[in-house]
């Protein structure tokens, strides 16, 4: 459908899955959103201690876990998403927190 459009190249940006890019039978651009994203809280000059990276899911943990050590080791927290039926998703409940930094400190948790 895309190239009935007229498309010669289709332009991702963060893809859960590389492998996506096969679905595909033009070429496929994928950029990644991170360094951007990275670039401007440097540029800001905010502080691990002013973040928390979250994950929405389980699966998206070690992508997090990754983003938050290239920001100094910010507060790592993952959403528990349960799946209610078919394109219905429920997402409240906070699994963890990792706050070492507040924990590590006497008297520092609750």
């Amino acid at each position: 459908m895309i190239t009935e459009a007229g498309a010669n190249r289709v332009l991702v940006c963060d893809l859960h899955s590389s492998q996506a890019m096969g679905y595909f039978d033009i070429p496929v651009d994928h950029v990644y959103g991170q360094p951007v994203i990275l670039d401007y809280l440097a540029s800001k000059t905010i502080c691990s201690d002013d973040l928390v990276v979250v994950s929405p899911d389980v699966g998206g943990v070690a992508r997090a876990r990754a983003f938050a050590k290239k920001l100094s080791d910010a507060p790592l927290a993952i959403v528990d998403k349960r799946r209610q039926g078919h394109n219905v998703a429920e997402a409240s409940i906070l699994v963890l927190c990792y706050l070492l930094k507040q924990c590590s400190q006497p008297n520092g948790c609750i």
